[in-house]
């Protein structure tokens, strides 16, 4: 019954997609192109935006007409309907958010096609952004369905403009010639009314290669829907310990805050602060979070029973174990970002998917559970979805990274002490009589500590100057920076809530499930490829999570109390 209602959403939304396509091109040049605007206007819209993007450090280039008419004439074209910029989604996403502070509202919006257009109102000519969404050696304008050698594009060249009383540089392409002749053709140098020329770009094989991805993303979109079939399936939601209210949404919270979590790191690559102060921010918060939980939730009524002050502050036995976890998950942080370092981002999320064999071992040894062949094959699958998915990312530059036996050794003793940290962890949560609360608060503090110390003394070996630790710490201010910081303790705290009523081999499964959210996604928000390695990855890592919920783990240990006051 699922797999046909499935079948009929597909269907029915392949049938509407090829209905949206083939109106497509009419409604885009109908709806878009708007009235002439006078050259004032267009010159206060591309100066109050050169000048925000500027000081926000939001790279982009102009495009198209805008940057036709800068190289040509030395201004812009009082006429025109429009100011072109071009930019990657993580700066598109950023450019978005700043518009919005600055009250200029975003008036049309195409996600497939990474179109966006801004309109002020009164005095202002509307803004374009367009996202690129090519590759390493082309930079692809899908939404028109153009695509120029990224060195026609990038770097840019700064051209210094006087207009009035403000004087600004603004953006052009690398190579605005040869830009020029590929979009409008060999006449770009007379002026001319029409929007476009002759140019040679690769309209054609481009366009329907952007038709093909799209189609594609909105398959899979479809089929993505089998989750919320496959999950109300009773079998598969006993099969994952999901029989009760709580477990289900502690399950789906941890994924949707795991892959808002992967959306937020890469919308600020390159724009937010470094690794080692984000995990002390993020540690920071989930300390401070959790001792706000333990005093709403927890506090009152274990100090009515006598069993715990309000404010937990000696030393017990539970605490020295969260101490020494706490440094166990700081050295694992350590080696990860030496591994990162050495090895490659790519090679790095290729190989730490073998992780969660030797968190299968280790959790039958450490919480002495025995887990079924399907559970081993179902893993074994979804390990393998998550391995196809990140193998195309893999780039010659990480190929060239160090590649020696220590390096491996290294990644070996990451994923040991990964491994040991979680399943640890889950033996203190289901086994300690104390709240998760104020696990959480002696485990977070504790590694906030240890952070801080390994920064300091990193700081002094290297000489790093206060004026550079404050810059560093004033990238924390920025909004998505401080969105990023929230979602990640949210995501620890609910981790510690996950553990503690599912496990960590569950825990994997949930990463599994955030993948097959993710492919599409990734490629509608940030341009990633989309074919038919993406959706091979995606279909092994579904069956690998069916395979794993066909058959029920072995029970695992009893629940603690809640710690409810008593008359």
């Amino acid at each position: 019954m699922h797999a046909q209602v499935l079948l009929l959403i597909a269907a029915g939304v392949v049938a509407k997609w090829q209905q949206v396509a083939a109106v497509r091109p009419a409604l885009r040049f109908d709806s878009v192109f708007g009235p002439p605007r006078s050259k004032q206007d267009l010159r206060n819209t591309l100066s109050n935006v050169s000048v925000w993007f500027s000081e926000a450090g939001i790279e982009y280039t102009t495009i198209f007409g805008t940057a036709l008419t800068l190289h040509r004439d030395g201004d812009v074209k009082d006429g025109d309907d429009d100011v072109d910029l071009i930019m990657s989604p993580a700066n598109a996403l950023r450019a978005w958010y700043l518009l919005w502070r600055h009250g200029v509202p975003m008036s049309y919006h195409d996600v497939p096609g990474g179109f966006m257009q801004f309109n002020a109102g009164a005095d202002w000519a509307p803004l374009d952004i367009y996202v690129d969404r090519g590759d390493a050696a082309m930079v692809a304008d899908r939404w028109d369905g153009q695509a120029f050698p990224r060195s026609t594009i990038h770097p840019p060249v700064l051209k210094k403009f006087t207009w009035g009383a403000r004087e600004f540089q603004i953006p052009l392409p690398a190579n605005a010639d040869e830009f020029a002749s590929l979009a409008y053709g060999e006449g770009w140098k007379q002026p001319s009314d029409e929007k476009s020329g002759g140019g040679a770009t690769q309209n054609l094989r481009l366009a329907s290669d952007a038709l093909a991805q799209q189609a594609m993303a909105v398959v899979w979109f479809a089929l993505s829907m089998a989750i919320i079939c496959i999950f109300r399936n009773r079998g598969v939601q006993d099969g994952l310990g999901l029989t009760d209210p709580a477990t289900t949404a502690v399950f789906f919270g941890y994924v949707g805050l795991f892959l808002a979590t992967s959306f937020l790191t890469r919308s600020i690559r390159g724009s937010g602060p470094g690794p080692v102060t984000l995990v002390w921010a993020v540690c920071g918060v989930k300390a401070l979070a959790s001792m706000l939980l333990y005093r709403v939730q927890d506090a009152a009524c274990q100090q009515q029973r006598g069993a715990i002050p309000p404010v937990p502050t000696w030393w017990t036995p539970w605490t020295g174990k969260y101490v020494g976890l706490a440094l166990i998950f700081v050295v694992s942080d350590v080696l990860r970002l030496d591994f990162i370092q050495k090895a490659g981002p790519s090679a790095f999320h290729v190989l730490i998917n073998f992780r969660v064999f030797f968190c299968m071992w280790i959790w039958q040894w450490l919480m002495q559970k025995q887990l079924h062949m399907s559970h081993w094959a179902g893993i074994t699958v979804i390990c393998a979805g998550c391995i196809l998915k990140e193998i195309p990312s893999l780039s010659s530059d990480d190929a060239r990274r160090d590649g020696s036996v220590a390096v491996f050794v290294e990644l070996l003793a990451l994923l040991l002490l990964g491994s040991v940290s979680m399943v640890y962890n889950e033996k203190l949560l289901k086994t300690a009589n104390l709240p998760t609360n104020y696990q959480n608060i002696v485990l977070y503090t504790s590694g906030f500590v240890f952070i801080s110390i390994g920064a300091a003394a990193a700081s002094w070996h290297l000489g790093t100057t206060c004026a550079m630790l404050l810059a560093e710490l004033r990238l924390l201010m920025q909004a998505t920076v401080v969105l990023q910081v929230a979602v990640f303790a949210m995501l620890g705290i609910v981790t510690s809530h996950f553990l503690r009523l599912l496990s960590s081999v569950t825990k994997e499964v949930a990463a599994g499930v955030e993948v097959i959210l993710s492919i599409p996604l990734d490629a509608m928000l940030f341009g990633a490829p989309f074919g038919l390695s993406e959706l091979a990855a995606g279909a092994l890592v579904l069956m690998g999570v069916l395979a794993f919920a066909s058959q029920p783990m072995a029970e695992v240990p009893s629940k603690p109390a809640a710690h409810k006051c008593t008359s």
